[in-house]
């Protein structure tokens, strides 16, 4: 057999190809094209684009495999060109999907699954349906779900190598691959197929996806395959909306029990109102922005917007997107460097005990941006910086600032958030809401 899989083989392909040897180079790129092929298609659904993304990944290889310093980082390199070669269409599609909604609606139907072939244990009606909803579920995933669904399932990566192909932790990918896997079964729950049958749906999407010639392809997927670590389970399940919910509770027993103890502890000591909330909080409450008074768009390309866990960018109006609390439970407008929002409140934003101001991004990727309380009349005055931590999580960040800390010179009325960096999916800082302690105009004497 001419192509060559195996450890020593294809590191010594890689070296006599980057001393400059064309059969070498040759034999390389039959060997990267049997294997990226049915990579690409499983993450594009489009034979035609699939065809397209990997010759670009190749020409990416025969430019720069010089520039590779370790030969045995060879396949994680070449599936990390391949991913972000399809995240760069997308992306770009998306642009242009914006540019022509911007002209005119236009709507586009999506290309039908592919038929079936082949026999397993189903009936041949229940398996064409089972194929069906297979591959509705994995076009419904977001690119980075998808990606290590398929790295993972027909690929037959360890989580550490899908984190060095992805550029995340193997924690991210974990949690990836638990997130993916659940939304593939609530997919098939609603259209009538029990948890059980994913595997066995799975393995129909890989014989129906694999390249030619690949016959052997198992009919079900390992459940082996499919499995996460217990912590990857926790950090996914607490980070959705129940889970959040769930944490909220426990932190509300808990305080609720401590408090218990402290005023129990004071009314034996006899201090004097025990436990009786300050003037401030009393006269103040936290409250949704009422409305967008400036924002500050340098390309002039109008607001991008993501909803849910999937990364799908469309354009937005921030002033119904963050006023009167976020546009849905994982919505967030999309805030490139140097872009800003000014958000205010319906009365003076207030200084109290704790943090007086709460801003949540969505996602934990490195995002950046700088958080400014105004007046309104154009006078600022900086409260802090948001550094998202770099986990590569679709999870929500939340940033609290105390005014004290900041010494105010005048009645703050507004919180302006600017972006000085994105990470992620969206180029951008994904912004989701922001809340403020506010004394309304009725409260003041």
């Amino acid at each position: 057999m001419d192509d060559v899989d195996n450890a020593s083989d294809y590191r010594e392909l890689v070296r006599r190809t980057q001393r400059g040897d064309q059969e070498s180079l040759d034999r390389l790129i039959r060997l990267a094209r049997g294997k990226l092929r049915t990579y690409i298609y499983r993450l594009t659904l489009d034979h035609d684009l699939t065809h397209d993304l990997l010759q670009e990944t190749l020409l990416h290889l025969v430019e720069s495999l010089k520039q590779l310093e370790r030969v045995d980082a060879f396949w994680p390199w070449l599936y990390r060109t391949a991913l972000g070669k399809v995240q760069h269409h997308f992306r770009r599609r998306e642009r242009e999907a914006e540019a022509t909604r911007h002209l005119q609606a236009n709507g586009e139907s999506a290309a039908p699954p592919a038929p079936s072939d082949g026999a397993d244990g189903l009936s041949t009606m229940i398996r064409e349906e089972l194929l069906e909803a297979t591959v509705e579920a994995i076009e419904r995933l977001n690119l980075r779900q998808r990606a290590v669904l398929v790295l993972r399932c027909f690929e037959q990566k360890s989580y550490a190598e899908i984190a060095a192909i992805m550029d995340c932790s193997e924690m991210a990918a974990q949690v990836l691959m638990f997130r993916a896997k659940r939304s593939l079964r609530r997919h098939l729950s609603r259209r009538g197929f029990k948890g059980g049958l994913l595997c066995i749906g799975l393995g129909l999407f890989a014989r129906r996806t694999a390249s030619a010639g690949a016959s052997s392809v198992a009919v079900s997927v390992s459940r082996a395959s499919l499995a996460v670590g217990a912590p990857a389970r926790s950090i996914a399940i607490l980070s959705t909306h129940l889970g959040a919910a769930i944490g909220v509770v426990l932190i509300v027993v808990v305080m609720a029990v401590a408090g218990w103890r402290v005023t129990r502890r004071d009314d034996a000591s006899g201090s004097p109102g025990a436990g009786a909330p300050d003037a401030a909080s009393r006269a103040t409450v936290f409250e949704y922005p009422s409305h967008l008074p400036a924002a500050h768009d340098p390309d002039g390309d109008g607001w991008r917007g993501i909803e849910a866990d999937q990364v799908v960018s469309r354009p937005v109006d921030p002033n119904v997107w963050l006023c009167g609390g976020p546009f849905s439970e994982q919505s967030s407008v999309i805030l490139p460097a140097g872009h800003w929002v000014e958000l205010a409140f319906g009365g003076e934003i207030v200084d109290a005990p704790g943090d007086d101001v709460f801003v949540v991004e969505w996602g934990a990727n490195g995002e950046r941006a700088r958080v400014l309380v105004t007046d309104g009349q154009g006078r600022t005055c900086a409260l802090g910086e948001i550094r998202a931590a770099r986990a590569g999580l679709q999870v929500p960040t939340e940033s609290g600032f105390d005014l004290a800390e900041a010494n105010v010179p005048f009645v703050p009325r507004a919180i302006r958030i600017v972006s000085t960096g994105g990470g992620g999916g969206t180029d951008g800082f994904d912004l989701h809401g922001v809340r403020a302690r506010v004394r309304r105009a009725s409260d003041r004497q």
